[in-house]
């Protein structure tokens, strides 16, 4: 994520994508962090696929899925 972030900051106006196997491997809060940061995410398997967008209505979809990987850990 420090990564992610650095590179967020070094080009700010450039699209950044964070690439996780599964939802199951965000770290807690990585989800809210990448909303934050306005940092895409990728996930490469599962049933929610895809590349995700954390703005717009992408940002209820960052919140369902900081809900998941939270209950996956639990």
């Amino acid at each position: 994520m420090d990564f992610v972030r650095t590179i967020k900051k070094a080009v700010p106006h450039q699209r950044v994508i964070f690439t996780v196997h599964e939802m199951k491997r965000l770290g807690r809060g990585a989800a809210e962090d990448l909303r934050h940061h306005d940092i895409q995410l990728e996930l490469l398997t599962g049933p929610l696929q895809g590349v995700y967008d954390p703005s717009g209505h992408g940002a209820a979809l960052f919140a369902f899925f900081a809900g998941m990987a939270e209950s996956e850990r639990e």
